[in-house]
Order: structure tokens, then sequence, then C-alpha cells
């Protein structure tokens, strides 16, 4: 994507999670691009998804990855969401154990990592 807004030194695009989940015309919730690393796009507004998005997304929300607020979908769940989408697979397992640890040092690393590693085809999910 030439023209993508660069948002951070991250291994994936936040356009590409944007227009692969969310309805034409989305945008990420509260965000002004700026050219701080650290300044990147933290979650969307749920009644942006597409309809498979937001059936994944309950999905996820009801059975594996609970949360408090269902209104809006954090980037790190928006990417788990594409990765389903893309029918790379994603070991449910991996990713129980990685809320638990996630929970217990107040962490989502061990999400992103898999992630990233799903959908570079590295580990087989």
């Amino acid at each position: 994507m030439a023209n993508e807004i660069k948002y951070s030194k991250r291994d994936w695009s936040y356009v590409e999670i944007l227009s692969y989940i969310c309805r034409p015309g989305a945008s990420w919730m509260k965000l002004t691009p700026n050219n701080d690393p650290n300044h990147v796009p933290r979650k969307l507004a749920v009644k942006e998804l597409k309809q498979e998005a937001k059936s994944w997304k309950s999905f996820l929300h009801h059975t594996i990855e609970t949360c408090s607020n269902g209104s809006e979908l954090q980037t790190i769940r928006a990417l788990v969401v594409m990765t389903i989408m893309k029918k790379k697979g994603v070991n449910i397992g991996l990713l129980v154990v990685g809320a638990i640890f996630d929970m217990a040092n107040k962490t989502q690393m061990r999400l992103i990592i898999l992630c990233i590693e799903c959908l570079s085809g590295q580990i087989l999910c």
C-alpha cells in the first residue's frame, strides 16, 4: 500500500485491517495521524464492521476473548478478526492461554505475536 499513512513501526498494516474488516469510509476512533511512532490506532466502532467481521467479533467476545465493552473493537482484536477472515487459522488454545497470561500480566503482547506469526505464515495456527 504505497500511500499508506505510516502510523508506527509495527509488522501489520492498519490501513489493511481497516479496509479488510470495515465498511468503506470507516476510520479509527479518535485518531489524528502524526509522526510519533507510539501514536497508533487503538480501536474501531463495531458499527463500522462488515457483517462477517461483526459475527467473528461477537463470537470472540462471547467465547474466547471476553472484554467489558462490546461497542468498540481494540486494534489487536481487529487483527485477530482479520486473521480469521483471511482463513489463516487460529490456535484457540494459544488464544486462551495468551488471554490468561495477559490478564495475569496486564499485557497483550502474546496475542500480538500470535497474530503476526499466523499472518506471516511463520507458524501453523
